[in-house]
């Protein structure tokens, strides 16, 4: 079984083989998880964090990651997403909300309702459900207040010499 290192490079497992490299690698979108689940993984229950998950086994539940999560070519999921963005290559039966985008490639299957602010489905994927296009989430920061200047010096109104 190998490991991957942060820039997909795959490294010799116990057995000497080298492993396979992600598909969602090999994606043009360059991605680099920092989450992955192989192929051949089967996980149920409920992703949450703030990480970015790139996912080619199964797992069925619900994922909530305030990052973006990628469903490579061999993923399969069955639940819920919810994230800032996402991407999918494989098959999705259960509903998405993307904060920010979703893009389905010519090889997903979305088999459910959509909520985005974005949304990309590429000619061959294929959607099946409702989609609803929300305004993207705007980012909370703390506002400071100047202080308040209660003597203002007005211009005078005659003429300068």
């Amino acid at each position: 079984m190998g490991i991957f290192d942060k820039k997909g490079t795959s490294t010799t497992g116990s057995a000497g083989k080298a492993a396979p490299q992600p598909s969602y690698i090999n994606s043009t979108s360059g991605l680099d998880c920092d989450c992955y689940i192989a192929e051949g993984i089967t996980v149920e229950g409920k992703i949450s964090g703030n990480r970015s998950v790139g996912i080619d086994g199964n797992i069925e539940g619900e994922i909530n990651i305030s990052a973006k999560v990628v469903i490579g070519e061999n993923g399969e999921f069955k639940g819920n997403i919810f994230a800032d963005d996402v991407e999918i290559s494989g098959k999705v039966n259960g509903n998405i909300t993307a904060d920010n985008f979703l893009k389905a490639h010519p090889t997903g299957q979305i088999v459910g309702d959509i909520e985005a602010a974005r949304l990309v489905i590429e000619d061959g994927a294929i959607f099946e459900g409702n989609i609803t296009m929300t305004k993207k989430k705007k980012i909370q920061t703390e506002i400071t207040s100047a202080p308040v200047i209660n003597n203002v010096i007005e211009p005078s109104e005659e003429p300068a010499l």
